[in-house]
């Protein structure tokens, strides 16, 4: 009985060492995620696109609305250029225009960053597919558009994983406040940048030169 006994308490001695430890794992990684944001000294950013948030055909720094559930914030236009304002065209036209002024860039594709806090808590989203629109629910809802592949005619709405091809363009994101959007406090942070494959670190942040970065403030 005495061996049982023995056996029993080593065992339950190890196990507590062992959950301990991963615990420990756990939260170093996570504390890495957010300290170095994937950087290295070898990482080298040849990207040559300029990037920028547009409505209107005007280039977006800063933006205001009014705080509430189940409400847009708005639909931004990701062209590859960051001038003030672009031409008074479609969508579809503005984003080829600026597109076709470089060279060799069929490897880049665009992706968008959202940033936010709830009492002091942050929230984020790197989103390179649909797959994240609600991934910050339910504060936040976030939906990408193709424009530039857009066929007349058809219903224009956003887009899900199904409809994903090898030349979608994500060329727009509206952001959209959720169930419980009221709740964020502090502005929304979004950012459009442009991308290849070795540019988005293993802890999912961007660690390019290609972005725009603009506020949407809440009220």
């Amino acid at each position: 009985m005495k061996y049982i006994v023995i056996v029993l308490l080593l065992i339950t001695m190890t196990g507590c060492k062992n959950k301990s430890n991963t615990n420990k794992i756990k939260e170093i990684d996570k504390i890495e995620a957010v300290d170095n944001y994937g950087y290295d000294d070898n990482y080298n950013d040849t990207n040559p696109i300029k990037v920028g948030l547009y409505q209107n055909n005007k280039l977006v720094k800063e933006t205001t609305y009014y705080k509430a559930d189940y409400k847009e914030v708005g639909t931004y236009n990701a062209f590859y250029t960051d001038k003030e304002k672009v031409e008074n065209d479609s969508v579809k036209n503005n984003w080829y225009r600026y597109y076709k002024q470089y060279d060799d860039i069929k490897d880049y594709k665009t992706g968008f960053y959202v940033s936010f806090e709830v009492d002091g808590k942050k929230y984020e989203r790197t989103i390179v597919d649909p797959s994240s629109q609600h991934k910050l629910d339910p504060y936040l809802y976030v939906y990408l558009y193709d424009s530039y592949n857009y066929k007349p005619g058809t219903t224009y709405t956003h887009l899900t994983m199904k409809d994903v091809k090898d030349n979608t363009v994500y060329t727009t994101i509206k952001v959209y406040l959720a169930p419980e959007g009221s709740k964020i406090t502090s502005p929304i942070i979004l950012e459009a940048f442009t991308y290849k494959e070795g540019d988005i670190s293993e802890n999912g942040y961007y660690r390019g030169n290609s972005k725009y970065t603009m506020t949407i403030n809440l009220k």
